[in-house]
């Protein structure tokens, strides 16, 4: 698989997200916030030598595991705002970005 392909599946991935969220009424500036960090999501992870980012990246899939066994009626207020609250406490001194650490929520959600 080349990078084209991996652009490609975010994008389509993305698409769908944003569909789920208009749907759940998200206010119209967090679902902006959210592409934007969509976007440098896609850059950041082409970079396998951050270590920290993957670190922070294992955390979020730690908490995700735990908060996709809750029923789920709002993907953006259920799930990802949950999954934040959560990564905070745990990673008080993060120095990832609201809006990236719930774009990192939403992506490894539909990875899972």
């Amino acid at each position: 698989m080349n990078y084209f392909d991996i652009d490609d599946e975010l994008e389509q991935t993305w698409e769908e997200i944003s569909k789920r969220l208009n749907a759940d009424k998200v206010d119209f500036k967090k679902i902006m916030k959210l592409k934007a960090a969509w976007k440098e999501l896609e850059i950041v992870q082409m970079d396998v030598t951050n270590e920290y980012f993957q670190s922070q990246q294992l955390v979020i899939r730690e908490v995700l595991k735990v908060k996709e066994e809750l029923p789920t009626i709002q993907l953006y207020q259920d799930l990802v705002e949950s999954v934040y609250a959560e990564y905070k406490q745990r990673e008080p001194k993060s120095m990832l970005d609201e809006y990236l650490i719930k774009a990192i929520t939403l992506l490894e959600y539909c990875r899972s």
